[in-house]
């Protein structure tokens, strides 16, 4: 059912559960074989992930098809994973787990930018979390 698959979108989801339910919905869009049909469902699901906050910082704008948002959010999922790693390697995994809320809440490239700016210019954990907090 699409239509229960888009609703289960709009559910509090973890980057990681929304990233499989849309996983899902874009098998169940390709089985239809309908192209105007995923042209259709890619604009409803990126509304849906943009009133979500997931759109700019997932680099889903431009995305034609509902195999490239899977694509684009995966992508965008993977790099806020490689930093959180790069965060616990460098401060500890204490220092990632205070920031990793706030990853969910940057937007866009930009402040994917900055804080990866503070990660190489922050000599501590304190100093980084701050730096987070006003990106």
């Amino acid at each position: 059912d699409l239509a229960g698959l888009v609703l289960g979108l709009a559910r509090n989801l973890s980057p990681e559960e929304m990233a499989a339910q849309v996983a899902v919905l874009r098998r169940a869009v390709a089985t239809r074989g309908d192209a105007s049909l995923d042209a259709f469902m890619v604009e409803r699901v990126g509304t849906m992930l943009e009133l979500r906050s997931y759109g700019e910082k997932m680099k889903l704008g431009g995305a034609k098809t509902m195999d490239e948002m899977v694509d684009r959010f995966r992508q965008g999922l993977d790099e806020l994973v490689m930093l959180r790693r790069q965060v616990a390697r460098k401060f500890g995994e204490g220092t990632a787990d205070r920031v990793s809320e706030m990853f969910e809440a940057l937007s866009g490239p930009e402040g994917v930018d900055r804080v990866t700016d503070a990660l190489l210019e922050c000599g501590t954990g304190d100093e980084f979390v701050e730096r987070v907090r006003t990106a």
